[in-house]
């Protein structure tokens, strides 16, 4: 898993971040998944599921 905010784009491997290290947002980083191909290339997920339990 990595963290990815939504507002810039930008992606960071450290979990327990609260602000995302680019733009300064609060809140607006949200846990992906990450995936390796055989070349080595690393690929995150383009769109996350965001959780709707608890809203209603």
């Amino acid at each position: 898993w990595v963290l990815k905010c939504h507002a810039c784009n930008r992606v960071t491997a450290e979990i327990g971040r609260m602000f995302c290290p680019k733009c300064g947002n609060g809140g607006t980083l949200r846990r992906v998944s990450v995936t390796v191909d055989g070349n080595g290339i690393v690929q995150t997920a383009s769109r996350p599921r965001i959780s709707v339990r608890g809203t209603r």
